[in-house]
């Protein structure tokens, strides 16, 4: 009977509960956390009864509780109606990546990279997925997959503070900024060669920035995957040194081996107390990140055979003393399992600049 009495608040409280925490977890609750909401909405349920349905169901002024009814409707719709036109809660996340799309484990990040300014797509012969913006008249280009999209953003922002706008980018997702090397899509090699190309042909580009992430290719596994790289990293290197370009190489930041999206604009201090908080988004180990061992005995080989290149290693920002962490204080330094965000490229951004520019 007392369940049925507070059955339909409990079905009114139900729903947000379990909406708000599953956002708040980034995924499903386990088994205690699904034990405390059942809790929680079930006390809820019986204040609202108790006190809300009772007095208002049982009140012999029943005119004024219509009135104080309509009054609060009234209020919750102007409120709505107010941060609808607001654009809603400018402060509602800590971090400038409002422009995130989540999912329980994914970002999209089309929206937070992709920055068509002025679209060159039309360089590229419109290679499927293949991505090209500039701004101005660039004398820097970047070249390479998805980890090289958040360094034109960066980049950008850097030159806005100096007041030059001077930069090109060609992207392809999962395609290293390498001649002849394949990656896991078919356009990969033609769509480097394009790119290489365009940058020759332009008599203003005078610095390449080039970066990739170091997992797609599968570095350590095999002699012959090591070989391969090498070899088109080395063709790229001479391709560009023969058209007297400038060429730096971003050595990709540690990647972790689990998104970091659970790590997101939330309360770490109060989740973690309630055991809500991964471990590794608070203190991190080396083991919560893809080994990097491989990936640098190619690189150490690459700067022997190209002492002219340079090896600019972003993983010494992002890891100060091989101190590597998921966010700084409200600033999150990764936005999945490998990509950068924003800011954490800002910062690499900066010091690339600085030192190479």
């Amino acid at each position: 009977v007392w369940i049925g009495l507070i059955s339909y608040p409990l079905y009114l409280w139900h729903w947000p509960i379990v909406s708000l925490m599953h956002s708040f977890l980034n995924g499903r609750p386990n088994l205690f956390q699904s034990i405390v909401i059942t809790l929680i909405s079930f006390l809820l349920a019986w204040i609202t009864y108790r006190f809300i349905e009772r007095p208002f169901r049982y009140s012999q002024t029943n005119y004024l509780s219509a009135i104080w009814l309509v009054g609060l409707m009234v209020l919750v719709g102007a409120t709505g109606f107010a941060t609808y036109l607001s654009n809603g809660a400018e402060n509602r996340y800590v971090t400038s990546h409002q422009d995130l799309t989540l999912t329980s484990d994914t970002v999209d990040l089309r929206k937070i990279y992709a920055f068509p300014i002025n679209d060159c797509r039309n360089n590229l012969n419109n290679i499927k997925n293949g991505k090209c913006s500039s701004v101005g008249t660039p004398s820097i280009a970047i070249v390479g997959d998805s980890h090289s999209e958040v360094y034109f953003r960066a980049l950008l922002d850097s030159r806005l503070k100096g007041g030059l706008t001077n930069i090109v980018t060609y992207s392809l997702g999962s395609c290293p900024p390498a001649l002849d090397l394949f990656g896991s899509s078919a356009d990969c090699s033609k769509f480097t060669k394009m790119a290489m190309e365009n940058i020759l042909a332009s008599k203003e580009i005078n610095t390449v920035f080039l970066s990739s992430f170091y997992g797609d290719w599968e570095l350590g596994d095999t002699e012959t995957a090591d070989v391969q790289y090498m070899q088109a990293m080395n063709k790229t290197f001479s391709y560009l040194r023969d058209g007297k370009r400038k060429i730096v190489f971003i050595i990709d930041a540690p990647a972790l081996k689990v998104s970091a999206v659970a790590c997101r604009d939330k309360p770490l201090w109060l989740r973690n107390k309630f055991g809500w908080t991964p471990d590794f988004c608070i203190n991190p180990t080396p083991n919560d990140f893809i080994s990097q061992d491989a990936y640098y005995r190619v690189l150490k080989q690459l700067k022997r055979e190209n002492p002219d290149v340079v090896f600019f290693d972003s993983g010494e920002i992002i890891c100060p003393n091989a101190n590597c962490a998921i966010r700084r204080g409200e600033m999150m330094i990764f936005v999945d399992d490998n990509h950068l965000s924003i800011d954490a490229a800002r910062l690499i951004s900066d010091d690339l600049l600085k030192k190479y520019d």
